[in-house]
C-alpha cells in the first residue's frame, strides 16, 4: 500500500526499478514473458476478458506491445493456453 506522506528516497530498497536487457530476447523468452503476464493477472483473479483488455490498453505498455507485435489472435490463444495449463 502506498503512503503519500512518505518522503521520497533514492535508495529505497522497495522502489520499482526498470531494467534493460543488453541482449535481444529470442522467441521463446518473449513467449515466456507474455505467459508470465497472463499468469500473474489470472492469479490476481482477472477474467480472460479483463486480461485481454489490458493488452488493448496503451497504459499497460508491455502487454500492449505484445498485442501490437503479435496480434489479437496470438493474445487470445495465449490466454486460453495459460488458463488450461
Amino acid at each position: 500500500m502506498s503512503n503519500p506522506d512518505k518522503e521520497f528516497s533514492h535508495n529505497d530498497p522497495m522502489a520499482l526499478m526498470p531494467a534493460v536487457m543488453d541482449v535481444p530476447m529470442d522467441e521463446a523468452s518473449y513467449r515466456r514473458m507474455a505467459e508470465t503476464f497472463v499468469e500473474e493477472y489470472m492469479l490476481l483473479g482477472f477474467s480472460d476478458e479483463d486480461i485481454a483488455g489490458l493488452f488493448h490498453d496503451p497504459f499497460f505498455r508491455a502487454t500492449h506491445e505484445i498485442l501490437k507485435i503479435e496480434g489479437e489472435s496470438y493474445v487470445m490463444e495465449l490466454i486460453r493456453e495459460v488458463r488450461n495449463d
